[in-house]
């Protein structure tokens, strides 16, 4: 069940993704076709009018990926919007240069300005309407120690769009309980417990597809810098710690 939901909210996400993507292309292609195209020596025509819009959308999925303005869920409404606004702007920078080329005179931006207020307060609309339908849903904290919890329950509390902390159960209740309680969420975050039993949790949420947020111990964090090999069949993790390299000697002498 779970993780036919995730599922379905991935896909649902994608979709609102392709959605923005595809209003601010046709924002666009209105102001193309209604006045770039016509100051061309030689008008585009259907198939030149099509690759010049897929050449805008991929511009923009580019740099909407870089600047992480589809992170709807993850980010905050108004980091959304400001990433996807810059997104925008350089979009739309690199698309009146081209059309410049193209043409061989600098033609007049005002029409591609005004079309990029219209975006920014197309995106506005949208980061806002998206982040209601995907609010934060219920999660539950599991926990050793009980002032490193509530530490981050206070930080986790600033973020109530992305997390909605409805439970806190402590380690000592005893796997099973825990096991039977987390279903009933749609998240979980683990926070200082010993490692067989975080370890049983993890593998337990993987199996049932339910988010997991883990606050990484010293090893965990040794581990993930890490390189990556294999011996036959078997995986290893190269951990190793070499001190500061020459360049960085250098640069933290020179700030000595």
């Amino acid at each position: 069940m779970n993780k036919d939901k995730e599922k379905y909210k991935r896909t649902a996400l994608i979709v609102d993704a392709l959605v923005l993507l595809t209003w601010e292309t046709s924002t666009f292609g209105i102001i193309w076709l209604n006045y770039y195209n016509s100051e061309m020596a030689f008008s585009f025509f259907r198939k030149g009018n099509w690759l010049l819009f897929g050449l805008y959308f991929a511009i923009l999925y580019v740099f909407s990926r870089i600047y992480k303005g589809l992170k709807i869920g993850s980010h905050k409404t108004t980091d959304i919007i400001v990433s996807q606004i810059l997104a925008t702007l350089c979009t739309n920078f690199i698309t009146y240069i081209q059309i410049c080329l193209i043409s061989r005179s600098m033609l007049d931006p005002r029409p591609l300005l005004v079309g990029t207020l219209y975006q920014a307060v197309v995106i506005a609309l949208w980061a806002f309407i998206s982040g209601k339908i995907f609010r934060a849903k219920n999660v539950i904290m599991i926990y050793g120690l009980e002032q490193p919890a509530r530490m981050l329950v206070e930080k986790m509390s600033r973020r109530r769009d992305k997390y909605n902390i409805t439970r806190m159960i402590n380690v000592s209740e005893g796997l099973e309980k825990i096991i039977s309680e987390i279903p009933n969420y749609d998240g979980v975050v683990i926070c200082d417990t010993p490692n067989e039993i975080r370890n049983d949790i993890l593998k337990f949420c993987f199996k049932t597809s339910i988010r997991t947020y883990l606050v990484p111990k010293i090893s965990d964090i040794i581990v993930r810098g890490g390189d990556n090999m294999e011996l036959f069949d078997t995986p290893l993790i190269i951990s190793k710690n070499y001190g500061l390299g020459i360049e960085q000697r250098f640069v933290k002498r020179c700030f000595d």
